[in-house]
This record gives C-alpha cells, structure tokens and sequence, in this order.
C-alpha cells in the first residue's frame, strides 16, 4: 500500500497571521504581517511525515504561501507539494452574498494520489465540501500560545495511516477521542 498523502491549510490551521503583534509567543514578520505557529507544527510534521506524504494548500497568495512554508515547513520536512489560491476554485456563496476559494481535491487525484488514501486537514469546511470523506476538521489557530490541538491531531493521524480507506472512516469527533491531548482554544 503506498504512503497515504495529507494536506494542509496554513493559515488558522498551521499558523495565525495578524496584521498586530500579538502577547503570546515567537512570530516571524513577513511584510506587514505577524506570523505565529501553531504550537506542536514542527514535532507534528516530523512524527507524521514517517508514515505520509505531506502537502501544502492554501487559499492564500503564492508568495505568502512560499514565504511562510520555507520558514515554518520545508526547514523540517519535504513536501509533495505547495498550492496556493491559484490552484483553488473560486466560487459564490449566495447566502453570505461573499466569493470563497474552494479546494477541489479532483486536482490532487488525477496527480495519481489514490483518493482513498488522501486527508485534507483545514479548519473551513466550506473550501472543502466536495469532499467531506477526505477531510478532517481542526479548530481555527488564532494565536493561542496554549493550543494543543496539532499535539492530538498527529496521534489521530498516526492512528489512521494504516487505514485502506479514508473516506469511509467518521473523522468529525475524532477531537473528543483526543480530548486528553487536546485544549479548545477559548480565546
């Protein structure tokens, strides 16, 4: 069975970016934006990335997302991939009257990876939602320097890598299934 692949999101997945410096813990500066960690991103990326393949997918512009994954991700790990908002499929949401990026996971399958043994790890559901089998849901990282989720979500992934197939697992509790690893960030 080949290596399973999981994605990505960057910003308030795997990192908080804000336009102020915020009290908490080491940032990064890129332009005119304060970069924060997620905490546990580089022993999460290095304790999963024995058993997957690892990319990167962000709704965000490409000189960001390269700016912050050679900072934060590719000093620790190789990634199959980076894919910004170019990437993405930009649609209307007639309810909130707004335009959102969504990240169809059909471009990833005809790369050759088995949708089977895909994961899309974000914390917007909706940029998701043609594949809700794939995906795995994270609360939104707003720079809490407390934040343990990433601690939890690496255990969980490493309690699936050996799954056939992904999308017929109920991924939506698996936070409460953590809940010892875990601390919801209340800020």
């Amino acid at each position: 069975m080949d290596e399973p692949l999981v994605i990505f999101d960057l910003d308030e997945t795997l990192i908080y970016a804000s336009e102020y410096p915020m009290e908490s813990f080491g940032y990064w500066r890129w332009e005119e934006y304060w970069i924060y960690p997620r905490p546990y991103l580089t022993e999460m990326l290095h304790e999963i990335s024995q058993y997957y393949k690892i990319a990167i997918w962000t709704s965000s512009g490409s000189d960001y997302a390269k700016a912050v994954v050679g900072k934060y991700i590719e000093p620790h790990i190789s990634l199959e991939f980076v894919w910004s908002q170019l990437r993405c499929t930009i649609r209307y949401d007639r309810e909130l009257q707004e335009h959102y990026a969504l990240k169809n996971l059909k471009k990833v399958f005809r790369k050759g990876y088995d949708k089977r043994r895909v994961l899309m790890v974000d914390d917007t559901p909706q940029k998701v939602r043609l594949q809700y089998g794939n995906y795995i849901r994270v609360s939104p990282f707003m720079g809490n320097s407390g934040d343990l989720e990433l601690k939890g979500l690496s255990q969980y992934l490493l309690d699936l890598k050996d799954e056939v197939d992904f999308r017929i697992l109920e991924k939506r509790g698996w936070i409460s299934r953590y809940s010892s690893l875990v601390s919801r960030d209340v800020s």
